[in-house]
């Protein structure tokens, strides 16, 4: 027996928020003037790497970015301290 739908699914439009968040976050925007991208692979005790992962999902960020965004901020103190 096929089902029936009694009332038709409502379309869901997305906020604004949520779609800057879809596109900040979308294939193909990390990249920063064209700039030669490098992976780089580290390993890591499995606790932290769901811990992390838990804090970014609360917070609705990815992890690649955020790990960038330290990487970077690790690096301005690096070289402040070589001078």
């Amino acid at each position: 027996m096929a089902k029936s739908f009694k009332t038709v699914p409502k379309k869901r439009t997305p906020s604004p928020e949520q779609v800057e968040a879809f596109v900040s976050g979308g294939a193909g925007t990390d990249k920063q003037d064209d700039e030669p991208v490098k992976r780089v692979s580290i390993d890591v005790r499995e606790s932290l790497h769901t811990r992390f992962k838990v804090a970014c999902a609360k917070t609705r960020s990815k992890m690649a970015p955020e790990i960038i965004a330290f990487i970077e901020k690790r690096v301005i103190e690096l070289e402040n301290e070589a001078t």
